[in-house]
C-alpha cells in the first residue's frame, strides 16, 4: 500500500519562496446618490389638472453594483407614487430616472417622504384645490311627529374646499311624507353654505326614513348622501257607514189636467199627498212646491207654494190636496200651463220666489188624456228654461196614460223622456209609488252632493270613501266648516246606498 500526503498552505512552506508580497485587495463598493432631496410640487387644481409628474435621478456614484430599495415605497400621504421597482440594481456610474406622481383626489396640503435604502431622505409637499362637498344636519332624527302635523330638521350644504363647488342635483327620496324646503344653488363659491329644511308630514304611523343625495363636481365624493329617520305617531282610526241621501233643492211644479175625467185619479192623489213630503224629508230635501190646475196660469194650493221652511211632511200633504181638483172641463195644455206659470215667478208675481238659485225644478204632468198643448214639445222645455241659470237643471216627469188602459200622454211622455224624467202609469192609481218615485226621481237628477259633518276632525291626507269597495274620488273637505261633501252623481251612486268612509283623527300638533 502506497501513500501520498500533500500539503497545502496560504503563504509559501519555507523561507526564500521567491513569490512577491502584493498586499491585500479590496472588493469594490456602490455608493448611493439622489440629485435633489425636496421635490415641491407647488399647487395644482384637482379639475383642471389632475395630477403632476417629477423626476428623482438616482445613481451609483460607486465601483461596484449597488441594490436600491423602497423607491416604490413612500411614507405619507397617498396621493404620492412611483413607477419604480421594489428593488433595483444598479451597475456602477449607472443612473435611474424614477418618475414620481402625485395625484390627489382632493383640496389640501399633502406631505411624504422616500427612503432610498433607508439612508437617503427625499421630502415630497404639495397642495392641491378642489371644491369639498359637506351635508350637515341639525338632529339625528326628526322625532316623533302625529299623524296629520309636521316636523323638520335643518339641513346644511358647504362648499369646505377652495373651488367653486357645482351642484348637479339635491335629490330627497323617501316616500311623499318627506319634502324638500328651500331653493337649492346651481354652485356655492369656497367657503359659502345654503341651507334647507327637510320636511316630514307622516300620513301612517311607525319608523320611516328619507335619504338626502349631493350630486356635485367634488372629485372626492362626487354623490354624497345621508339618512334621516322619523316616528310618525298615528291618531285615532274612525270607520263610519255613511247613507248617501244628499240634500238637494228642488222646486217642483205640478201641472194637472182637471177635468171630469181626473175625478178618481184626483182623489187618489190627495189621499196620499202627504206621501210626497214624507219622501222628500227622508231624502233631505229642500222643497218648494205649487200646483196649477186652471188656465189662470196661477196656483190652486193654499199658499202660492208650499216650503219646507214653513210647513212639514203632515201639514203639507193637504194643502197640496187643496189643489188637486177638479176644475170644470180643465185643461190638457199642461206644457203650456206650465211655462205660463214659470213666467209668473218674477218679482210682483202671484209665483214670486218660487224659483230659486241652485234648485232644480222638477215639472210634473199629470194627465189621464193625451197632452194638448199646440207647440212642439222642445219649445215648451227651450221656453222653461230661459227662466233657469245655465247650470240648473230641468226635469219633467208625467203621470200620464201608457196607452193602453188609459190613452197615451203624447207629449207629456215624449217631454219627460227628453229630460231623463220618470214616467209613471196614471191608471195604476198607486200614488203612494207614485210619490216616492217622484222623489227618489227628483234627488238622483238633481245631483246634490252629500254634505256630512265628520265624528272627528280627520286628517284629510287619510281620508278615503268607497262604495260596494270601489274609491272614490269625487269629493272634498272643507277644513274651515268641517263638511264632507261627496258628489255622488259623478260616482254612479244611488240615493240610500252605503258609503264607506275611513280616516285617522287629527291630532294637536306642537
Amino acid at each position: 500500500m502506497s501513500w501520498i500526503l500533500l500539503l497545502a498552505a496560504c503563504e509559501p512552506i519555507g523561507p526564500g519562496s521567491g513569490v512577491p508580497d502584493r498586499g491585500i485587495v479590496e472588493p469594490g463598493s456602490g455608493t448611493l446618490s439622489v440629485d435633489r432631496s425636496r421635490i415641491d410640487y407647488g399647487e395644482l387644481s384637482v379639475l383642471d389638472d389632475g395630477y403632476a409628474v417629477e423626476l428623482l435621478q438616482v445613481r451609483n456614484t460607486g465601483d461596484a453594483t449597488l441594490v436600491v430599495a423602497g423607491l416604490n415605497w413612500i411614507a405619507g400621504d397617498d396621493a404620492f407614487f412611483s413607477n419604480a421597482p421594489a428593488l433595483v440594481e444598479l451597475d456602477a456610474g449607472q443612473t435611474l430616472d424614477v418618475a414620481v406622481t402625485f395625484e390627489p383626489t382632493t383640496d389640501g396640503a399633502f406631505e411624504a417622504v422616500i427612503f432610498p435604502n433607508g439612508v437617503v431622505e427625499v421630502a415630497l409637499t404639495a397642495e392641491a384645490t378642489a371644491p369639498v362637498a359637506r351635508l350637515l344636519e341639525s338632529e339625528e332624527d326628526l322625532g316623533s311627529v302625529p299623524v296629520g302635523c309636521t316636523g323638520g330638521t335643518s339641513l346644511a350644504l358647504i362648499n369646505d374646499g377652495s373651488e367653486d363647488l357645482e351642484i348637479e342635483d339635491l335629490e330627497l327620496a323617501g316616500g311623499t311624507a318627506f319634502s324638500l324646503v328651500g331653493e337649492v344653488p346651481s354652485s356655492l363659491a369656497p367657503g359659502e353654505h345654503a341651507l334647507f329644511e327637510v320636511r316630514f308630514d307622516p300620513l301612517s304611523g311607525g319608523t320611516q326614513e328619507s335619504s338626502v343625495t349631493l350630486t356635485s363636481n367634488d372629485p372626492a365624493n362626487p354623490t354624497l348622501g345621508l339618512t334621516l329617520g322619523a316616528l310618525g305617531v298615528p291618531g285615532e282610526a274612525v270607520r263610519e257607514t255613511l247613507s248617501y241621501v244628499p240634500k238637494q233643492s228642488v222646486d217642483m211644479l205640478f201641472v194637472v189636467d182637471s177635468g171630469s175625467t181626473m175625478g178618481a185619479h184626483l182623489s187618489s192623489a190627495r189621499e196620499h199627498a202627504t206621501t210626497l213630503f214624507q219622501a222628500l224629508d227622508s231624502l233631505g230635501t229642500d222643497w218648494q212646491i205649487t200646483v196649477g190646475n186652471g188656465e189662470d196660469a196661477c196656483h190652486s194650493t193654499f199658499d202660492p207654494y208650499l216650503s219646507s221652511t214653513i210647513y212639514d211632511a203632515e201639514t203639507a200633504g193637504p194643502a197640496m190636496a187643496f189643489g188637486l181638483v177638479e176644475q170644470g172641463d180643465g185643461t190638457r195644455r199642461l206644457l203650456q200651463l206650465a211655462v205660463q206659470l214659470v213666467e209668473r215667478t218674477d218679482s210682483g208675481e202671484c209665483l214670486e220666489g218660487f224659483l230659486r238659485e241652485d234648485a232644480l225644478l222638477h215639472v210634473v204632468v199629470i194627465t189621464s188624456d193625451a197632452e194638448a198643448s199646440p207647440l212642439s214639445v222642445d219649445t215648451y222645455l227651450d221656453s222653461l228654461r230661459e227662466h233657469l241659470d245655465e247650470d240648473e237643471e230641468l226635469l219633467v216627469s208625467a203621470v200620464a196614460g201608457d196607452g193602453e188602459s188609459c190613452t197615451h200622454g203624447g207629449k207629456a211622455i215624449t217631454a219627460a223622456n227628453a229630460t231623463e224624467g220618470i214616467v209613471l202609469d196614471i191608471c195604476e192609481d198607486d200614488w203612494d209609488t207614485f210619490y216616492t218615485a217622484l222623489a227618489e226621481t227628483t234627488v238622483a237628477a238633481g245631483g246634490a252632493p252629500l254634505r256630512v259633518t265628520l265624528e272627528l276632525p280627520p286628517v284629510v291626507e287619510t281620508l278615503e270613501l268607497s262604495h260596494e269597495g270601489r274609491s272614490l274620488t269625487a269629493w272634498t273637505y272643507d277644513t274651515e266648516t268641517g263638511i264632507l261633501e261627496l258628489d255622488g252623481a259623478a260616482e254612479d251612486i244611488e240615493v240610500g246606498a252605503e258609503i264607506d268612509l275611513a280616516y285617522l283623527a287629527a291630532q294637536t300638533c306642537q
